[in-house]
């Protein structure tokens, strides 16, 4: 009972030290912000470097990716904290890119497609190719030392710059305070539940780190002598629990669970033994697959959230369209082709077709009714052409659905084999859809003008199709992981299209701009 209790102390202690950590460091986040205001006044970068908030941004990746429960268990506190810099730091970035030059932008745009690109490759060989949270932890955590070395060339230029011009104009007391509070704070975090690489990061040299783990394995070895006394005591009683942990049962029932350490025991054909490595492995293969749907279920609740946006995209163009009473040039077609898109994703993500992808149904679910909502608008103030036109597809898209559904269920009696053939049909109509976005990055080159390609859209259908890449890797699935590569990839060459080209576009404001603007915003729907 004693043990429970300091370990629930020091949890507590850890949990207070690390939030407080997380307000420090959000201060040191919030640094900034005077520059990013002041950007936004003069509408200029003027001077400023984006090469920090860069540097940031990969940082905060690497470490919110160190922090997930199936890389390293019990820090999550480290995602929030760097969570929270992660996106901070990428709206400094998007404020330098807005106000910057054409190179600059061009500058930002590759560094960042290289982060990520370089944060996808770390993420699918973390979880492809190792498959224990020691070894995850000790990849991710070698690489998030290394980025934080690295990062350590800035105060170092100014500390040099200090020394050679004997002045400390250039180095705030403050921020050096802050940075001092916030090593020292995330150190005491790291020593409480030892953790080598957030310890590093805060303190290169570590002498002391020595002493705290003779005493952790001094304790385990004597908790493990007293255990392994335990069960070679005749008159013990094992039982399983509903977790499937080993306990001793005594007359007034659980007196304690039975953790040895099986590399001190020498009778290894005991039986009690054997049950109980049993347990452990089936204990460990659990824990790890309920971390693993833990993050999947966090990641496609994000994946939701961003999907969710993108089906709102049309929103401004169906008030407009009301208003006006008139379709005036807006084309069904998008919106038609959608309905078909979300319907089958939507059938693809049943439980008798593929099991455990309920996040799928409800995007796209929610996706087929208001891209539905949008189709009756349109069939309500178009003309009679129009109006047949959309009939008549829908018509063909009920029947086709009807048919791949009955096909599905009548021949194909396999979650393996149906989603299969459902998969291909969903990646077939999402290459087909990604037709429109080609057509508009051909016209951003033809008229070397990024006027109807948004840089928001752009980087909303980046950022789902990444989103939905972690969360087919997670759990992997090769039909959701094709086409939001295929999304993620089209996003980026929009990048670079709009670094390349924003200097040259010329900025109109009249009406018919707008509405090609609109129109082309409502190209990209339902990736996911």
């Amino acid at each position: 009972m004693r043990v429970h209790s300091n370990m629930t102390d020091i949890k507590t202690a850890r949990t207070i030290v690390g939030a407080i950590g997380n307000v420090i460091a959000f201060g040191l986040y919030s640094a900034p912000i005077p520059t990013m205001v002041k950007i936004c006044k003069m509408k200029s970068v003027a001077e400023f470097k984006p090469d920090p908030y860069i540097a940031t941004v990969i940082n905060c990746m690497m470490w919110a990716f160190y922090g997930l429960p199936f890389v390293t268990p019990d820090n999550i506190l480290v995602i929030t904290n760097n969570g929270v810099g992660l996106a901070m730091e990428l709206v400094y970035v998007i404020i330098f890119f807005t106000f910057a030059t054409s190179p600059v932008r061009k500058k930002i745009t590759i560094a960042i497609v290289i982060e990520v690109l370089f944060m996808a490759v770390v993420v699918f060989c973390t979880l492809y190719f190792l498959h224990t949270t020691k070894q995850r932890s000790m990849l991710v955590g070698i690489l998030c030392i290394i980025f934080n070395v690295i990062m350590y060339a800035a105060p170092l230029t100014a500390m040099a710059q200090v020394i050679k011009t004997k002045s400390v104009k250039y180095m705030p007391f403050s921020l050096s305070l802050a940075n001092f509070m916030n090593g020292a704070i995330w150190i005491v975090y790291s020593c409480l539940k030892f953790d080598l690489y957030i310890l590093t990061k805060r303190l290169p040299k570590i002498q002391a780190s020595s002493v705290q783990r003779s005493k952790m394995t001094s304790r385990r070895v004597a908790k493990d002598q007293m255990t392994i006394a335990l069960i070679h005591n005749g008159t013990s009683q094992f039982t399983n629990d509903i977790t499937g942990s080993l306990e001793r049962k005594g007359k007034k029932g659980v007196v304690s669970s039975i953790k040895p350490n099986l590399s001190n025991i020498r009778n290894k054909n005991d039986k009690t033994l054997k049950k109980y490595i049993y347990i452990k492995k089936k204990e460990k293969s659990n824990y790890n697959m309920t971390d693993t749907n833990t993050a999947r279920t966090i990641v496609g609740i994000i994946g939701n959230v961003i999907a969710f946006g993108l089906f709102s995209a049309p929103i401004p163009t169906m008030v407009k369209i009301c208003k006006m009473k008139s379709v005036s040039e807006f084309k069904p077609d998008p919106y038609v082709a959608t309905v078909l898109n979300c319907m089958m994703w939507t059938f693809y993500g049943l439980p008798f077709v593929q099991p455990d992808s309920l996040l799928v149904i409800t995007i796209n679910g929610a996706g087929l009714v208001m891209e539905l909502v949008y189709v009756v608008i349109f069939f309500i103030f178009a003309t009679s052409p129009v109006r047949k036109r959309i009939t008549i597809a829908m018509v063909i898209e009920v029947i086709f659905m009807a048919v791949v559904v009955f096909c599905t269920l009548y021949f194909l009696h396999t979650t393996k084999q149906r989603s299969m053939l459902v998969g291909i049909l969903c990646i077939i109509f999402n290459i087909i859809m990604y037709a429109s976005p080609l057509t508009v990055m051909a016209l951003v080159i033809k008229t070397k003008s990024v006027k109807y390609m948004p840089f928001f859209l752009s980087l909303a259908n980046f950022m789902n199709g990444a989103i939905w890449i972690v969360y087919a890797c997670l759990k992997f699935d090769l039909y959701i992981l094709i086409p939001n590569a295929l999304g993620c990839l089209s996003g980026t060459i929009q990048f670079i299209l709009y670094a390349l080209y924003y200097k040259t576009t010329n900025w109109s404001d009249d009406d018919e701009d707008k509405e090609k603007s609109n129109l082309n915003a409502e190209i990209e729907l339902s990736q996911a």
